[in-house]
């Protein structure tokens, strides 16, 4: 997660020294805020050994994956519509990107919090993450 934080830093950096400026789309931005929130619940979860919580990271997973769709299809929109700033949309693309693993990561966590609290090994097509015995 680290390594991606970097990479959306500089994408960050790169974005702030051009001349032209203009909002971040408010897609990108909230993909960001739900990409933050799995990370927040993940490492709770992980921190609390709540399985309960956990469940809900793996489950709000697809929400981050449409936001990450909707991100797409807007900024290759704007691709189309502005091919003169080709590298802002595609720096966007990329921190969209990013955003998403970054939320994968966090989901990543919880599936370990369920295996540690239930035995389930959800990515391998475990019980669904229900605890059997708490």
């Amino acid at each position: 997660m680290a390594d991606l934080a970097e990479h959306i830093a500089d994408r960050v950096k790169k974005r702030i020294a051009t001349v032209e400026t203009f909002p971040v789309p408010s897609s990108l931005d909230a993909l960001a805020t739900a990409s933050l929130a799995q990370v927040r619940d993940g490492l709770a979860a992980l921190h609390t050994d709540d399985a309960e919580l956990a469940q809900r990271v793996i489950r709000e997973d697809s929400g981050v994956d449409r936001h990450h769709r909707t991100v797409l299809k807007e900024l290759k929109e704007a691709i189309r519509r502005e091919p003169d700033r080709v590298d802002t949309w595609l720096q966007l693309i990329n921190t969209a990107r990013n955003l998403e693993r970054v939320a994968d990561h966090a989901s990543d966590i919880a599936e370990t919090v369920v295996y540690l609290k239930a035995g389930d090994i959800i990515r391998h097509g475990g019980g669904g993450g229900e605890p059997k015995n708490p």
